[in-house]
């Protein structure tokens, strides 16, 4: 299973994703790839990959990943409501797997960049709803499948997403605010291939 993000040990802080240990590693603020864990409350050991490496070393992008699966997670870690997988909610709840999702929404405004995003109030909804119109077939008849978007709200993750392999950065997949579908590449520029953006007007 791969996480999104860790607590960190040299830093005592919660949230890390693992492209800014692997920026804060090149910065001299962070040494060891070991030195992280599930969460503040929980102690499941995580070791970020390519923890050391530079981005134009990457074959894949940097992720935390746990040693050894089988590990339990503490007590009071609340590992179902974690935002550390990209996942697939089933009916009842216990089914987490990383998968090709649809879409990912990105609270950002194409115009002003991000902006606080306000929260708002959801209601339980009924078991007989289809929440997004999908169906999966079972030995008991149809199966709904409730599907948990990921919302993206820092620079950080939009870059964590960017360099990752679950999808093709071509791909029609990013749901901006006003309803507009874009992809990754229109959101970033190759400045390798783009000679004429360093020079002066």
């Amino acid at each position: 299973m791969a996480y999104e993000t860790a607590y960190s040990k040299e830093l005592k802080r919660n949230d890390i994703t693992a492209l800014e240990a692997n920026q804060y590693f090149h910065e001299g603020i962070l040494t060891d790839s070991k030195a992280f864990q599930c969460s503040e409350v929980c102690s499941v050991p995580l070791t970020c990959a390519n923890f050391t490496k530079k981005s134009s070393e990457w074959n894949k992008s940097p992720y935390f990943r746990s040693p050894d699966a089988s590990i339990t997670h503490s007590d009071n870690c609340s590992i179902k409501t974690k935002k550390n997988a990209l996942y697939n909610e089933t009916e009842e709840g216990s089914s987490r797997v990383l998968s090709d999702l649809d879409f990912l929404n990105l609270n950002i405004d194409l115009n002003q960049g991000f902006t606080e995003q306000k929260p708002t109030n959801t209601s339980t909804p009924s078991p007989n709803i289809n929440l997004d119109g999908k169906k999966t077939m079972s030995n008991g008849g149809e199966k709904y499948i409730r599907t948990e978007i990921p919302q993206i709200k820092s620079l950080s993750k939009i870059v964590t997403y960017y360099f990752s392999d679950h999808w093709d950065n071509n791909k029609l997949i990013i749901k901006v605010k006003g309803g507009e579908v874009i992809s990754f590449n229109d959101l970033f520029q190759n400045l390798d291939s783009e000679n004429d953006i360093l020079k002066p007007p």
